[in-house]
């Protein structure tokens, strides 16, 4: 719940990865889109836009596993984060819309990464629990409104068959 520490802590965590790793080693992903969410949450869009930005370019560089939990996490952070720009930004709703179909693609990159990752049942579970850990990031920072946005973009992957079926 306190946000400002999240911030404190994940800082520190990326700057010890980095000194140990460099600035573009596939371990760097999560924490980045971590720090992508926390930015958001507390108000600081084009720090989380950018934060997000930068771990998905590492998720896709030679080398990075693109078949991971990591990755498949990673886009559905910045799925949120998305979701939670686009809402704070939104000045009609075309610009909702268009951050409805960002979303939406990242999570559909998502759950195949997932699911290739970890087969159907596994990469279900994950997804619920990342849901959870999502909606309370958000719903700390006194953003229902992404929670109730998330929750109704992810309805129908839910119920979808290639969730529970096998690749």
């Amino acid at each position: 719940g306190d946000l400002s520490r999240m911030l404190e802590l994940l800082c520190r965590s990326l700057a010890i990865k980095e000194q140990h790793f460099g600035t573009q080693h596939p371990e760097l992903c999560l924490t980045l889109a971590n720090l992508g969410m926390v930015c958001g949450a507390l108000g600081n869009e084009s720090t989380a836009t950018g934060h997000c930005r930068q771990a998905l370019h590492i998720c896709g560089l030679p080398g990075s596993p693109r078949k991971s939990r990591r990755h498949g996490v990673v886009l559905l952070r910045a799925a949120s984060v998305e979701v939670a720009t686009g809402e704070e930004s939104a000045a009609n709703s075309d610009r909702n819309d268009s951050t409805d179909a960002a979303f939406c693609g990242l999570l559909g990159q998502s759950v195949r990464t997932l699911q290739d990752a970890l087969g159907p049942t596994a990469s279900s579970r994950v997804l619920a629990l990342e849901r959870i850990r999502m909606e309370r990031i958000w719903m700390a920072a006194g953003r229902a409104d992404v929670v109730q946005r998330i929750q109704r973009l992810l309805e129908p992957v839910a119920s979808e068959p290639l969730w529970t079926k096998g690749p």
